[in-house]
């Protein structure tokens, strides 16, 4: 999905969207294990980090890894 935030929006929806109202939506492709959780605390400047399962990344992924508390540092 490619744009910008100011990008053109449609109504009710936004943009970078799929939307379905009123019919069917089917989606095909790899079902891929890519959610998990982390093991413990990932510190700034960690190169490394364990997860709770194995998921199936490959190289060029992209990994984005939220905070679970208020403090976001």
């Amino acid at each position: 999905m490619h744009g910008g935030y100011f990008d053109k929006q449609l109504p009710t929806l936004g943009n970078k969207v799929i939307g379905c109202r009123n019919c069917k939506f089917n989606m095909h492709g790899k079902v891929r294990k890519t959610w998990t959780l982390v093991t413990n605390t990932i510190n700034p400047g960690d190169l490394t980090f364990t997860v709770n399962e194995p998921v199936d990344w490959v190289n060029g992924d992209r990994i984005a890894v939220a905070a679970t508390s208020y403090d976001h540092y």
